[in-house]
């Protein structure tokens, strides 16, 4: 009788808090505006003080989306430069519940470890913004980071992940079907030889029938060597040598298809 009515009293102290952190809307838009003024991205005109005014703000799935008005005196590369700056803000360490939190809390004999489990992944957990312009300041509050790593998941037919998204770090697919042609780039160690690598096994998996494969690796087959014995490699270049032959038969072969496809009065569209 006792542990029923802590709990009660307990989550209905928790309710409350989540519902005033609710009520509050207007807490983070004066976040901001604050990190605007600390940070120096104000700007005085004589006696007045010009700031970013808020135009906008729209609630996602994903988190929240601000529009301002940038000040006469500030570009956007002045924000974009102070954005770890609102982004640290926008992370200081106070805890705000919200109702759908109190969903996934149980309310057994272990509650004070729930609460103090759910307070403290709310004090770690940290938002990341994101910053673009179009004729106004745009600044995106993400509720989750991206993540770090995306487990393997396979795509149908020539669909294969390419990704995830800030919706709620949706799996973004890349349809082969449809766009036969993909370019990749990216500094290194970000990730472009483990989403080719992710690419490759999975067209093999999913049309081994169909798939063919001409591969280059300059690196000295670091990279794809270990496709060198799989049945639907053609070819493998790891020297420029092999690379510069190997693109004059492509060339070659691109041209017999392309004369076929004239002679036959077939359209790619």
């Amino acid at each position: 009788m006792i542990f029923e009515v802590v709990t009660t009293t307990i989550f209905g102290a928790i309710s409350l808090k989540a519902y005033r952190s609710k009520s509050e809307v207007g807490n983070d838009s004066k976040k901001i505006s604050k990190i605007f003024a600390l940070s120096g991205l104000n700007v005085k005109d004589g006696n007045q003080t010009l700031t970013a005014q808020q135009f906008k703000k729209r609630n996602y799935d994903w988190g929240v989306e601000y529009r301002y008005r940038i000040p006469l005196g500030r570009s956007f590369e002045d924000y974009v430069a102070k954005q770890n700056v609102i982004e640290s803000g926008k992370n200081t360490r106070s805890v705000k519940l919200k109702l759908k939190d109190l969903k996934a809390l149980k309310l057994d004999r272990n509650i004070f470890s729930n609460i103090k489990s759910l307070y403290t992944k709310k004090l770690t957990d940290r938002k990341e913004i994101e910053l673009s312009y179009d004729g106004m300041l745009i600044i995106r509050v993400y509720n989750e980071p991206l993540p770090k790593m995306v487990s393997f998941q396979e795509g149908k037919g020539w669909k294969v992940v390419f990704g995830a998204t800030r919706d709620r770090n949706k799996l973004i697919f890349h349809d082969f079907e449809k766009i036969p042609h993909l370019c990749l780039g990216g500094a290194t160690r970000y990730g472009k030889s483990n989403l080719i690598n992710c690419i490759i096994t999975s067209l093999i998996k999913q049309q081994p029938d169909n798939v063919k494969l001409h591969l280059i690796d300059l690196k000295g087959g670091v990279e794809l060597c270990d496709y060198e014995n799989v049945n639907q490699t053609i070819s493998i270049a790891y020297e420029p040598e092999e690379a510069y032959q190997f693109n004059q038969f492509l060339n070659q072969e691109i041209t017999i298809y392309l004369e076929w496809l004239f002679t036959s009065q077939i359209t790619t569209r």
